[in-house]
């Protein structure tokens, strides 16, 4: 006669309540799907490097423009722009609406291959941790739209910088916003 024979449906996890095995099991359990959850989020980007480093043919990590860190320039790279949606809370289109390119060049930038100027200027209280600076297009098709720029020294993908843009709307253009790194 087995032991799950003698106990009714209901009793037969009954040992999970009795003694530490049961706190135990729950902890280990939430424990590996942390874990697991933590990896899946996080990835590897699928380099698969092994212990001896990654691979030769891997490319080389260019880090963010120093000026982007010190509020004087937008963090170089492609800047995915999605439309707001909705602001309370925070709501973005599924689809990306745009690409902004920003040349590593300060000043620099193209919106749907066509080559423009901004200005930035940092916004007092920075405290390194967060890069704040207000942006203004002064030049290509983003010209006259404004912005509020956020650095995270260290934050992005290969110790890079990330980036968010808040591209205020203006006239017919919308309100997006955009994220890179």
């Amino acid at each position: 006669m087995d032991l799950d024979d003698e106990l009714g449906p209901d009793d037969r996890l009954a040992w999970l309540r009795q003694g530490w095995i049961g706190p135990l099991a729950v902890a280990l359990v939430v424990a590996l799907l942390a874990v697991g959850g933590y990896v899946v989020l996080r990835g590897d980007g699928g380099s698969g490097g092994t212990a001896a480093g990654p691979s030769a043919s891997a490319a080389p990590v260019v880090p963010t423009n120093p000026d982007a860190l010190t509020g004087k320039a937008m963090i170089d790279g492609d800047w995915q722009c999605r439309l707001v949606t909705g602001t309370t809370p925070l709501k973005l289109s599924d689809t990306v609406v745009g690409v902004l390119r920003v040349e590593r060049t300060a000043g620099a930038y193209s919106w749907g291959g066509q080559a423009g100027q901004y200005t930035i200027t940092a916004v007092s209280g920075n405290d390194g941790a967060n890069v704040i600076g207000e942006v203004k297009f002064t030049s290509g098709p983003l010209k006259d739209l404004q912005a509020t720029h956020i650095a995270k020294p260290g934050g992005g993908i290969g110790g890079r910088a990330q980036g968010t843009l808040d591209l205020k709307a203006s006239g017919s253009a919308p309100h997006r916003f955009c994220g890179v790194n």
